[in-house]
């Protein structure tokens, strides 16, 4: 006769042992990472993009940058200002904000197309939800859908 093979034993699991844990992210992070940190993190992230569009469309992908990450940290004063906040623009989000919108506008877009995607950025997406963590969708991408 043949043995049948056994299954493997199952070890009860105790109540008191969590299978899983609850905990605010990042998950894989310091979690005592500061906001500017992090902001500046996404930046050198943003670098070689930055340069790779230097390259292609020269001058034109800087000014366009340029004028985005002005146009953010001039809307996100304003915005802080009118909500009687203090001034939050050492935090690095607007900047990011300024280079995600600048880096997906054309080259060729006008000035002021790069003005409104950052009043809607950082005026409709970002502080109509009360700031920096409480924005529904990446405020960057609604100025670019919004334009």
């Amino acid at each position: 006769m043949s043995a049948e093979p056994k299954p493997p034993s199952a070890e009860p699991v105790s109540r008191d042992t969590p299978r899983f844990s609850i905990a605010s992210s990042p998950h894989l992070l310091d979690s005592s990472r500061s906001t500017q940190g992090m902001m500046v993190d996404v930046l050198i992230g943003l670098a070689p993009v930055l340069v790779v569009s230097l390259i292609v469309f020269r001058s034109y992908a800087l000014l366009q940058v340029g004028l985005c990450v002005v146009s953010c940290l001039v809307f996100e004063a304003l915005c802080a200002g009118m909500r009687g906040r203090s001034l939050p623009l050492w935090d690095g989000s607007a900047a990011v904000t300024g280079v995600i919108l600048g880096l997906s506008l054309p080259w060729s877009a006008p000035w002021y197309i790069a003005v409104i995607g950052s009043a809607v950025a950082i005026g409709l997406a970002k502080w109509v939800f009360g700031g920096l963590g409480y924005n529904l969708f990446n405020p960057a991408m609604v100025g670019r859908a919004f334009v």
